[in-house]
């Protein structure tokens, strides 16, 4: 599994989002009105709730332990911001082909994946915000779980493969 930086994580939903016509707010109330109204540190949740099997509330304690419970049992847990070294590292270890390419970057026109939730042959997510030093702080200030269990990870480096 792969953890990832709460800021870009809400930066790339924004993108996603607007770029598919799930809303026409501009970042600041979208953030406000629909990601932070309605999402509480999505990641540590996610994580939590798959280990105890219910929906986690007002424990901040309970659930970034369960989070990290939950990745201490996954064979390989990674950090997005080294995906392409993880991957090449992971699929090694799978036996798969160690070349792959990332056709999920937006702003960027990639061809080969085609689905209902990812661009068509072609099609790009526009990149309409880029994430200044105040949206990142403001954000790791409402997302304090995702930021601590993304951080744990990253110290942990949990089965992730030797530096070179």
């Amino acid at each position: 599994t792969f953890v990832r930086d709460p800021a870009d994580r809400c930066a790339s939903l924004y993108n996603f989002r607007l770029s598919r016509g799930a809303t026409c707010l501009n970042f600041e109330d979208w953030y406000e009105q629909e990601y932070k109204a309605r999402t509480s540190n999505p990641m540590t949740h996610f994580y939590a709730e798959r280990l105890a099997n219910r929906k986690m509330e007002h424990d901040d304690t309970l659930v970034l332990n369960l989070a990290k419970s939950i990745l201490e049992r996954c064979w390989y847990v990674g950090t997005t911001d080294n995906l392409n070294d993880d991957l090449k590292y992971l699929f090694g270890q799978m036996g798969l082909p160690e070349k792959w390419e990332n056709y999920r970057v937006a702003g960027q026109s990639k061809n080969g994946l085609k689905g209902l939730n990812h661009p068509s042959e072609g099609e790009v997510v526009s990149k309409y915000i880029e994430l200044d030093a105040a949206m990142r702080e403001q954000i790791y200030q409402d997302s304090t779980l995702d930021l601590k269990l993304y951080q744990w990870v990253k110290r942990r480096k949990l089965n992730n493969p030797p530096e070179n």
